[in-house]
């Protein structure tokens, strides 16, 4: 690979954007993943979602150390409605990128993701794998790195049940993420929407064979109380699927059949651990939903 390949990513434009809500202990070690990259040419806004700690006043300290914009909510407003009036502030970037206030970047990350996505046009977003870490910042000892299979997610594949969806925080291209927003205020995982939204539109998701995040896990975490994270996730698959987006989609595609349709779900479900923790009546009624929003 040449010189001029390999520092072609300095070029792009990149805008990180950050929701945060009663988040202010882990905000600073977020940040400091970020500006470590040492890349110069990315925008980062945060957006406090009327936090009841003291978050926005240290996101104003930390301005003062770092190049951030500060955006607040006059009312707690959910993570999808924070992020889309971030994206209604945003600058006109190359790339956009959702990260969570209390995740962080692995070294290296950015320019790895950039550096593919300079190299690989066709594709729209790009993603890695991701440690665990604790309160603390700690890896956990629970196991190894959550680690995709290497390559482009395939809709069919997925449709199947044999491939797992990638880890939500990807790097959009501007695009595709222009396209999909605004995201439906009222979800509460923006994240699988829009990775739902890239499949559904045939657009290329790439994983890559690197740990590109960690993802802390604590007690505040949406995904720490397993049945409100399986409705949320429920939620989110139909308000994608009854979209008219959506629906446009399944009746051009293989599994449109009524009871290939119910398969999907059925499979879908199981891509979800979160979804493990429903009951057979609830997935039921949610395969209902489904193919009565799918075939109107």
């Amino acid at each position: 690979m040449s010189s001029h390949s390999q520092t072609q990513y300095l070029n792009s434009t990149l805008c990180i954007c950050i929701a945060i809500y009663n988040h202010a202990e882990y905000i600073e070690d977020c940040l400091r993943s970020i500006f470590d990259q040492k890349l110069p040419n990315i925008s980062v806004i945060i957006c406090d979602d009327k936090s009841t700690d003291n978050s926005l006043q240290v996101i104003g300290n930390l301005s003062k150390k770092w190049p951030i914009t500060i955006l607040s909510n006059k009312q707690n407003k959910g993570v999808s409605e924070t992020f889309n009036h971030i994206y209604a502030n945003a600058p006109e970037c190359d790339y956009y990128m959702n990260l969570g206030s209390d995740d962080r970047l692995e070294t290296g990350a950015l320019q790895k993701m950039l550096t593919f996505m300079q190299q690989n046009q066709h594709v729209a977003a790009v993603t890695g794998g991701y440690h665990v870490i604790d309160e603390n910042g700690n890896r956990s000892n629970s196991g190894p790195p959550a680690k995709y299979t290497p390559g482009p997610l395939d809709a069919y594949d997925w449709s199947l049940g044999q491939r797992e969806l990638p880890h939500p925080w990807l790097m959009i291209r501007a695009a595709a993420h222009k396209e999909m927003r605004p995201i439906p205020s009222y979800l509460i995982f923006e994240d699988l929407y829009m990775v739902m939204w890239l499949v559904s539109e045939k657009q290329t998701i790439h994983c890559l064979d690197d740990i590109t995040f960690s993802y802390r896990q604590h007690s505040s975490n949406n995904s720490s109380n397993h049945f409100k994270t399986g409705l949320a996730v429920l939620e989110t698959c139909l308000e994608f699927y009854s979209s008219r987006i959506a629906r446009n989609y399944l009746k051009c595609h293989y599994f449109y059949n009524k009871k290939k349709l119910v398969r999907f779900w059925i499979n879908t479900a199981n891509c979800f651990p979160a979804l493990h923790n429903l009951s057979k009546k609830q997935l039921l009624h949610a395969a209902s939903s489904l193919k009565a929003s799918a075939t109107k």
